[in-house]
């Protein structure tokens, strides 16, 4: 473990013990409902998720309407299979924007229980992951906003699976415009090239979990699984919080 490691390891336990004595004097409240809870999203608001179950596309993780595959739908992407707990709206879509928009980091360890209990319930997706990589944002935006909401989901995904998180092998090199509104096609155009490796060995011949908080379309993390691949990985998945339907 590098010191950048180290030092993040100790800021996130910092952060840990100083939401716990805030909790003891301000009790959470819900960022769906704003509710007086005991969680940051409350069981109310966890019930109301629209989660993505079978009939799903195998590949992009879409629901279908029965079939096996959505072609022509299902974009060329570069990762294996991609996965994501519910649909982009409602209380999980009112979580995500806390945690992204108004930095708002304690609200990630109950959406982090959300994604640990889809693995437990999908046990066969990602068969023979080696190790956890979340998607990187620039770092222009990730010192505007404090942290890389994704790597703070990645790195409770790796816990529970007992996996190595590798969140400096991967980088955006880019600061490319907001994805938002863009065809699938634009947004291809929009991401090529956003992404590096700079370890290479961390990921030769590795079987890689890609985190990210929304996917829509697919192209961000097709792209990341296609530099990931270009550089020696083995298969990429990809685990999101939330899809665009």
């Amino acid at each position: 473990m590098d010191s950048a490691q180290v030092t993040s390891n100790i800021i996130f336990c910092l952060r840990d013990t100083a939401r716990g004595l805030l909790d003891l004097i301000y009790p959470p409240k819900c960022v769906a409902c704003d509710s007086i809870q005991s969680h940051y999203l409350c069981p109310s608001c966890v019930n109301s998720i629209a989660y993505l179950e079978p009939p799903i596309c195998s590949r992009c993780g879409l629901p279908t309407d029965g079939a096996h595959r959505c072609m022509p739908k299902c974009g060329p992407f570069a990762f294996a299979e991609a996965r994501g707990v519910g649909v982009y709206d409602g209380a999980l879509r009112k979580a995500i924007h806390e945690l992204k928009y108004n930095s708002l980091a304690v609200v990630s360890g109950d959406l982090i229980e959300l994604m640990t209990k889809y693995l437990s319930l999908h046990t066969a997706f990602a068969p023979g992951a080696t190790c956890v990589i979340p998607i990187p944002i620039h770092k222009s935006r990730e010192k505007l906003r404090g942290f890389n909401q994704s790597t703070l989901l990645a790195r409770g995904i790796a816990d529970y699976l007992h996996l190595p998180l590798v969140d400096n092998a991967l980088y955006r090199k880019i600061p490319t415009p907001p994805q938002v509104d863009l065809p699938f096609h634009e947004r291809v155009q929009n991401v090529r090239g956003a992404f590096a490796v700079r370890i290479e060995e961390a990921i030769a011949g590795q079987t890689i979990l890609l985190i990210d908080d929304v996917m829509t379309t697919g192209a961000t993390a097709s792209e990341a699984a296609r530099e990931l691949r270009n550089n020696g990985a083995e298969k990429v998945y990809v685990l999101t919080l939330a899809r665009s339907c």
